[in-house]
């Protein structure tokens, strides 16, 4: 039954980016990658996956090797991890690899939308642009204190995020409606 999904999503993608405006290769079930998509000068090797967590650092090597030797992006799509289905609009990562589900590359390829927000160890993260947020800061005449109270995070930490140091954690995202 898994091969089946795993084929039935791999069809789905090649449908999903040829209707995009991509070039796709053949599908290759039984390589390190499963197909190729031009679009332009944009190259993607695409690893589908019902689960991520099948993914080995052996194979991840493989496909970069190949990705650098064509000047090419790797992307695995998968349906799920160990525990739980992959959310949409979540970049997970697979031994340094990026990783989005199906409704992502949809939303990427169809609507030029793009997400927002990174997973990593059971936490989500967003990267914000510390240039606009230092601007932001500075507009409302706010000190690094000020703002560092009313997210309740450290002067420190607004710092980084101004300097593009860290990212920021989704929990602390809810204490910052205040722009």
């Amino acid at each position: 039954m898994e091969d089946l999904n795993r084929n039935q999503v791999i069809q789905e993608i090649s449908q999903l980016l040829n209707g995009g405006g991509f070039e796709t290769s053949q599908v290759y079930y039984k390589s390190f990658f499963d197909m190729a998509a031009r679009k332009k000068l944009l190259l993607i090797l695409l690893k589908v996956l019902v689960n991520i967590d099948s993914v080995n650092e052996s194979h991840v090597q493989e496909i970069r090797k190949m990705a650098n030797t064509f000047l090419a992006s790797p992307l695995i799509v998968g349906v799920k991890s160990k525990t739980h289905k992959l959310e949409e609009d979540v970049v997970y990562e697979r031994h340094g690899l990026p990783v989005i589900d199906v409704e992502t590359l949809k939303n990427i390829v169809s609507y030029d939308d793009y997400p927002e927000f990174l997973a990593d160890r059971g936490r989500y993260f967003v990267n914000i642009n510390g240039n606009i947020l230092k601007e932001y800061r500075e507009k409302y005449s706010l000190f690094l204190k000020d703002l560092a109270d009313l997210t309740h995070v450290s002067r420190e930490t607004i710092y980084k995020y101004e300097n593009d140091m860290v990212k920021l954690i989704l929990k602390q995202l809810c204490y910052s409606k205040i722009f």
